[in-house]
């Protein structure tokens, strides 16, 4: 079965459908051209100045986020999250399992990450996912920083260098949407498959990962679409193609007022209901950019 944490890192690896991560957008009436960047949250922030994000930075007159992440650092961030990352007293990990299948887990979890499950008992399921997963990932880029983050980092080059910084939804909107689009019953369910097979999760997770840093459009692409159907449907319909039809809502004005760098979890671009055809049918021309050599 499908897993929750890796429908997410989906949204943050897949590639846009070109091998491309860098697409200059022009036309339909913008006076000079915007561009988009499909980022991976956990990559190196070297993939950005390959592709030539950092380039296009020095072109626009604005950098256009997820959320604004150059004027709130990392606990102010966590603190605006914290409330929805909690779970209602009457729904603990534990009262969710029963104790003795959240014993199995704990002891299984635990083994996997070096820290008890019980530390994450009231809490929503996905964070236990997340560490879970996320894990490996971090360990595949052994020289990513957090300091050096892409889109934040993006943004705060931008910031120091006089740009309009822009988040196209709140903290609070992004923290809705990943832990309140599943019941709780849902999470913990998808937990357990997780802990019943750990490494066919962090085999799929470090494809992804792969798949990003090599351009495997095929494997990404696949992945993409199997994670459109059966349950995780609704999580991938609520973390991406709804996102991406509010940020549209923005998008064309924005671009209009300040020619801007767009910088977003690069499966945002994928597929029909990404924000590359979106434009495309509202008339923008939408060409990748080669990467610099």
């Amino acid at each position: 079965m499908k897993k929750l944490i890796l429908a997410f890192l989906t949204v943050l690896v897949c590639l846009p459908c070109a091998a491309q991560l860098l697409y200059k957008v022009s036309g339909n009436g913008l006076k000079k051209p915007s561009f988009v960047f499909g980022t991976h949250h956990l990559a190196p922030f070297r993939v950005a100045d390959s592709v030539g994000a950092v380039k296009a930075l020095h072109d626009v007159e604005a950098v256009v986020g997820e959320i604004d992440m150059a004027n709130l650092d990392m606990m102010q961030m966590a603190l605006k999250m914290q409330p929805m990352m909690m779970a209602p007293k009457d729904s603990t990990l534990q009262a969710v399992l029963g104790d003795s299948l959240f014993n199995v887990a704990n002891e299984k979890f635990t083994a996997i990450t070096g820290t008890p499950l019980s530390l994450f008992n009231t809490m929503k399921p996905i964070v236990a996912m997340t560490m879970l997963e996320i894990k490996p990932a971090m360990e595949r880029f052994a020289d990513f920083d957090q300091s050096q983050q892409m889109d934040a980092r993006l943004q705060q080059m931008g910031d120091s260098l006089g740009k309009v910084i822009v988040g196209l939804e709140t903290v609070e909107d992004q923290a809705q949407v990943l832990y309140n689009s599943m019941s709780i019953r849902q999470q913990a369910d998808k937990l357990m498959e997780t802990l019943d097979d750990p490494d066919k999760a962090v085999d799929d997770v470090m494809k992804l990962m792969d798949a990003y840093m090599k351009g495997d459009l095929p494997a990404i692409s696949a992945c993409v679409a199997e994670q459109s159907e059966g349950a995780d449907g609704e999580f991938m319909e609520a973390l991406a193609t709804r996102r991406n039809e509010k940020w549209m809502q923005r998008l064309p004005e924005l671009m209009k007022e300040h020619p801007s760098l767009i910088v977003v979890g690069a499966g945002h671009l994928c597929g029909p209901t990404g924000l590359l055809e979106m434009l495309r049918r509202q008339g923008y021309s939408v060409k990748p950019v080669a990467p610099v050599r």
